[in-house]
């Protein structure tokens, strides 16, 4: 019996193809029946609270508040453990985000040991708690990793920094929140890396 290799590549020519198919109808489904992946500040003009997910490469989601669909385990529940990230009426950012793999992220007042004052020396950034700016929508300031406790290390920055890193941005009239926070020191080598705040920018 002759070997007959057209019909051995063509065979796995056809997994190779149903493979790829099976993928590109789970991106399909994920983006028609999917939670939002991006951010969104709710009632961000009367005080309100951060909703949606940001992402990172290096340890995945973090999710604004519990009272939204699950992600990523633990699962979100509120009657479990109730977490928020609250925007002020002021546009301070307050209380905790939480992630699977990092666990969590406060983004001020100070407590659990942890002091704005503390928070890295970076040229041109303020050392304050996360603010969004009620006029540009920039925000400006830190949150920081409880993991990493009283450290200089964990510490997320959310503004531009100048040439240093894009930023972070909420569109005022609809609350979506754009762009990349980072942390790391200053030549972008160290840390937790940086975290999109709308999958879009992927």
């Amino acid at each position: 019996m002759k070997f007959q290799p057209k019909k051995t590549s063509n065979l796995f020519l056809g997994l190779f193809l149903g493979l790829v198919a099976l993928a590109a109808i789970g991106q399909l489904y994920w983006h028609l029946f999917g939670v939002s992946k991006q951010a969104e500040a709710a009632g961000i003009r009367r005080g309100g609270t951060l909703n949606g997910y940001a992402w990172s490469s290096n340890f995945g989601w973090i999710s604004f508040n519990c009272d939204q669909p699950l992600v990523a385990s633990p699962s979100n529940d509120c009657a479990t453990v109730n977490y928020k990230v609250k925007v002020g009426l002021t546009g301070q950012l307050s209380g905790l985000a939480w992630s699977s793999n990092l666990h969590w992220i406060m983004f001020g007042p100070d407590d659990y040991g942890i002091n704005i004052a503390n928070a890295p020396d970076v040229m041109g950034v303020t050392k304050q708690w996360a603010t969004i700016d009620m006029n540009t929508g920039q925000i400006y300031g830190w949150a920081k990793a409880l993991a990493y406790g009283a450290s200089d290390k964990g510490w997320i920055l959310f503004d531009s920094a100048g040439a240093h890193m894009p930023g972070v941005t909420v569109d005022l009239p609809t609350g979506d929140l754009n762009g990349w926070a980072w942390d790391g020191d200053n030549t972008k080598t160290a840390g937790l890396g940086w975290i999109s705040f709308n999958s879009a920018n992927e």
